[in-house]
Parts: C-alpha cells; sequence; structure tokens
C-alpha cells in the first residue's frame, strides 16, 4: 500500500520509477544465495542462518513452548510442503 501511494505521487511528475522492489531475490542479495551451509541445508536456508548464527526458536520462546509446539518439526513440514510445490522443469533432478 505504502509503494502504490508513493507511486501515485510519482505518476504526477515521470511516467516511469524503480523501485529495487524484489531486486534482492532477482541478484542473489541475500545471503543464503552464497552461503553453503545455507544451501545444502534440509531447510529453509534462512533458518540455517539464523541456527548457525545462535538465533533458534529454542532460544527465543521458553523450552516447553517450543516442544508443546513442536516447532522444529513445525518448521521442517513447513520446508517439505514448500519443496513438494516447486515444479521439476525436464532435465533437473529434484533435490
Amino acid at each position: 500500500m505504502s509503494l502504490y501511494l508513493l507511486f501515485s505521487e510519482v505518476r504526477k511528475h515521470a511516467t516511469v520509477a524503480l523501485s529495487g522492489e524484489a531486486a534482492d531475490e532477482l541478484f542473489g542479495g541475500y545471503l543464503w544465495f552464497t552461503d553453503q551451509n545455507a544451501i545444502n541445508a534440509n531447510t529453509f536456508p534462512w533458518i540455517q542462518l539464523a541456527a548457525h548464527r545462535g538465533l533458534q526458536p529454542g532460544k527465543l520462546f521458553n523450552q516447553q513452548v517450543v516442544e508443546t509446539l513442536k516447532l522444529t518439526e513445525h518448521e521442517q513440514s513447513l520446508y517439505e510442503e514448500a519443496r513438494a510445490e516447486v515444479p521439476v522443469l525436464a532435465g533437473e533432478r529434484a533435490e
């Protein structure tokens, strides 16, 4: 919504404006595009990077809450669901 309002105002003075939105995705600006531990992890790469830096759910929440909610299992389930939704193109391996 904020970009819509911003560009509504910009439109009054310019035909084209570039915001840089999604530039990280297009140009590999996130750490997990180059960090081998994140690339090879069997989880979301940002979770691997956070864990590598000591930022784990178990440290953010009471351990009993983590165990009760089964956060690790939930993360893994979400990762597997996301991977299953990614189409495999001809000639690619489903890894």
